[in-house]
């Protein structure tokens, strides 16, 4: 499968890109500064481009199975909801129909679901809007997307052992290789198309 992974610098698209090579995917990264992707695989290919280009995004997109959006966001800056914006326009025309996109505990029916979304929304109410306005133009589409919801993200290793779709509790959090996990897990499952899973420790 070629799958296409946006935000493959940070730290979950990292990941992402190495578990996807690992499980034989073709790999196509897209990144702004591609001496910030230290790897290197006869299955990758990285490509420099601007996620606010929709010429960009469509030249990635084009050709692909799947696209994974691990993009983070920036202090008043849409980020993911303008991504999201030329990624849904740009998996349209290509005929792309898979859409993996990490989002975040707490937006959308978990808003008020209990400590962690009031903490997030009191801290990171940026980054909050921001996700949530992704999610919304995402569930506008027609697409077989999956939006992930995890809780504090940490630097552990990956486990394989996370609950999805269960209540976080009070200072739940997750792994990024966790959460890489399942997201690669959903190129070949349907059981979460066009839902928005919950993913905790």
């Amino acid at each position: 499968m070629k799958v296409v992974v946006f935000g493959a610098s940070g730290r979950t698209g990292g990941l992402v890109v190495r578990g996807a090579l690992e499980r034989g995917h073709d790999v196509v990264a897209f990144v702004r500064d591609p001496a910030k992707l230290r790897l290197q695989d006869t299955r990758l290919s990285v490509v420099k481009g601007d996620v606010f280009d929709y010429d960009d995004v469509l030249a990635a997109v084009s050709g692909s199975s799947a696209v994974i959006s691990a993009l983070g966001t920036g202090s008043g800056v849409s980020v993911c909801t303008e991504a999201a914006k030329n990624i849904v326009r740009a998996m349209k025309e290509s005929g792309v129909r898979r859409l993996i996109c990490v989002s975040v505990h707490g937006v959308g029916d978990t808003r008020g679901s209990g400590f962690f979304p009031w903490l997030a929304w009191a801290v990171l109410r940026n980054v909050m809007e921001d996700k949530e306005r992704m999610e919304e133009v995402i569930r506008a589409s027609d697409l077989d997307w999956t939006t992930v919801r995890p809780t504090a993200l940490t630097g552990g290793r990956r486990t394989g052992k996370y609950r999805v779709g269960a209540r976080p509790g009070l200072l739940s959090r997750i792994s990024r290789a966790d959460v890489a996990d399942f997201i690669l897990q959903q190129l070949d499952d349907r059981s979460f198309i066009r839902r928005a899973p919950t993913v905790t420790g």
